[in-house]
């Protein structure tokens, strides 16, 4: 399976909805991918936790500034 390559648009997701707002549960995606999640716009779910600053730059040291998107979707393709 490939990984995207984007290293640029990046933005601090949560995996889980209920997961809460710490470092567990932050993945770092560029923005195509970020979109191509399930939850993504999705109006039926309840906004998780808005992550700190100091979360979001600890999950894009951990990724290497790189999204870290490995599903091989179209998103990382382009």
């Amino acid at each position: 399976m490939s990984r995207c390559t984007r290293v640029r648009s990046l933005q601090v997701h949560h995996i889980s909805v209920t997961g809460g707002a710490g470092l567990s549960n932050a993945q770092v995606l560029c923005g195509p991918c970020h979109a191509a999640t399930k939850t993504y716009g999705d109006s039926g779910h309840k906004s998780p936790p808005v992550f700190s600053e100091d979360v979001k730059e600890k999950a894009m040291r951990r990724a290497n500034h790189r999204c870290q998107c490995q599903r091989g979707a179209p998103c990382c393709q382009k």
